[in-house]
C-alpha cells in the first residue's frame, strides 16, 4: 500500500484552497498531485472534521497458528488429508493457506503414501555386495516402469525425511514394463 501524505502537507494543501482561495487544479499542479486526491481530502475534512488518516482495519484479520506442537499432533493424526480438508477439520477458522504455512514451519512435506512392500532389505543388501564384485563392463542395467490404474493416489504429510504410512501395492492392477541396456 502506498504511503500516505503527511498530515502537515494535507493541512497546507487544504489551507491553500480555503484560505488563499486558489483553484483545485492550480494547487494540484503546484503540488504535483491529482485533483481527485484533493477532493478526497476535502471530503475527509467534512466527514471527520480533520485531515488525519483513516485507521486501516484489515477486512480479513490474519489468523496464525500459534501452537505448532498442536499442529504437529493434528497432522500426524490427519496426514492423509489435503490442506483444505485439514483447514475444515481444525477447531478454529483457518484457511488452507494458513495450514500450508504451518506445515512449512514445522517441517512437514507432502509425499506419496504407497511404496513397494515386497522389497526384502536383506536380499537387497546381498545383491549390492555381489554387484560390487562384478566387472563394471559386464553389468547390464534394467529399468522397470509401471502404470498404476488406481484413481486415488495416496498422498500424505509427514516430517521431512520420514515416510508416510505405506499401503500394500501387490495386485494393485498395475502394468509393468522392463527395459535393458
Amino acid at each position: 500500500m502506498a504511503k500516505a501524505y503527511s498530515y502537515d502537507f494535507r493541512c497546507n494543501v487544504v489551507e491553500a484552497l480555503e484560505l488563499d482561495g486558489r483553484k483545485k487544479s492550480e494547487v494540484a499542479e503546484l503540488c504535483n498531485m491529482s485533483r481527485s486526491t484533493i477532493n478526497l481530502w476535502l471530503k475527509l475534512k467534512t466527514e471527520m472534521g480533520d485531515l488525519h488518516e483513516r485507521p486501516q482495519n484489515p477486512s480479513n484479520p490474519s489468523r496464525k497458528l500459534t501452537d505448532l506442537d498442536k499442529l504437529r499432533e493434528f497432522v500426524r493424526a490427519n496426514g492423509d488429508k489435503t490442506q483444505p480438508q485439514m483447514a475444515e477439520l481444525w477447531k478454529e477458522d483457518l484457511s488452507a493457506r494458513t495450514i500450508s504455512q504451518g506445515l512449512r514451519k514445522i517441517g512437514f512435506t507432502r509425499k506419496k503414501t504407497y511404496g513397494y512392500q515386497e522389497r526384502d532389505e536383506e536380499k537387497r543388501r546381498a545383491f549390492l555386495m555381489r554387484l560390487a564384485t562384478l566387472n563394471p563392463e559386464l553389468i547390464v542395467y534394467m529399468d522397470e516402469s509401471g502404470m498404476d490404474h488406481r484413481d486415488n493416489y495416496g498422498y500424505g504429510y509427514c516430517e521431512e525425511g520420514e515416510r508416510v504410512g505405506q499401503q500394500d501395492r501387490s495386485n494393485s492392477g498395475s502394468v509393468q514394463h522392463s527395459n535393458g541396456l
